[in-house]
């Protein structure tokens, strides 16, 4: 009997053991993963240089069919100029970013990431590229260089829509409800600090990150601000919230 007593004595030791050995795999486990996931939210992409793609992989599609523009009607023009968009870039795949599009100012294919480069930037003018990771965050960001597409962004201002259409011709609007500027003190860093131009606040990269990336639901265009012959001297960020 006290044998078995003692037999018994250790199988819950063992068993306790176990317990306490699984429970500390997760917790190293989830360390790391968290750990991992905010060294990504320090990073803000360079959009005034870096990797892309050849034209010759990706051809930008633009609209230039006189007929669709013949309309005296400005209206008509510009909803016929838009179908004539969501037609060009749409490929019948749903929940897929395919092109952006603001009326009088720009009709841009959109570019995904290839996995894992969250520095990826397309280097084609007339091209924008999706950023993948605001998308794990509810977001949705979109990235172009200063001196190719980016420099449409520098068109818009607050109040301006702006639409985003998906692969399967559906189409999410969005208003423009504030445009920040910030200074990179590592200009050619993709973890550099920040300094905010209007405030004068200074943020680490997790910090802009989350600021103009994380949150409710909305839009946000990226591209970096050039001064002097620095070109990577700072970012802007349009933020848009949904209609």
């Amino acid at each position: 009997m006290l044998a078995g007593s003692c037999q018994l004595t250790k199988m819950m030791k063992m068993i306790r053991a176990k317990q306490r050995n699984i429970c500390l795999a997760i917790l190293i486990l989830g360390s790391i993963v968290i750990q991992g996931s905010l060294q990504n939210l320090g990073f803000i992409p360079l959009t005034s240089g870096g990797s892309g793609i050849s034209s010759d992989f990706y051809s930008p599609l633009f609209l230039k069919d006189p007929v669709i523009f013949e309309s005296d009607s400005e209206s008509i023009k510009s909803e016929l100029e838009f179908l004539s968009f969501i037609d060009s870039v749409k490929n019948d795949i749903q929940g897929v970013i395919r092109g952006v599009y603001s009326q009088d100012e720009f009709a841009l294919p959109v570019v995904q990431q290839p996995a894992g480069q969250n520095g990826f930037v397309s280097t084609i003018d007339g091209v924008v590229t999706q950023f993948a990771l605001p998308s794990k965050y509810g977001t949705t960001g979109l990235l172009a260089h200063n001196y190719l597409s980016g420099k449409h962004f520098y068109q818009l201002e607050i109040g301006d829509v702006v639409d985003i259409v998906y692969g399967d011709g559906s189409v999410r609007s969005y208003v423009i409800e504030d445009i920040q500027k910030y200074q990179a003190l590592q200009p050619k860093s993709p973890s550099s600090s920040f300094q905010d131009l209007d405030t004068g606040a200074k943020l680490t990269a997790t910090q802009l990150f989350k600021k103009v990336y994380m949150g409710s639901h909305h839009l946000t265009l990226q591209t970096c601000i050039q001064k002097g012959s620095e070109d990577s001297w700072g970012r802007m960020f349009i933020i848009a919230n949904p209609i």
